[in-house]
């Protein structure tokens, strides 16, 4: 599924934004 892609980068940017 192409939609795990989309949801590792949102939670990426997440932590990146977090940190």
């Amino acid at each position: 599924m192409r939609h795990n892609m989309v949801v590792i980068a949102a939670l990426q940017a997440k932590i990146d934004s977090g940190n």
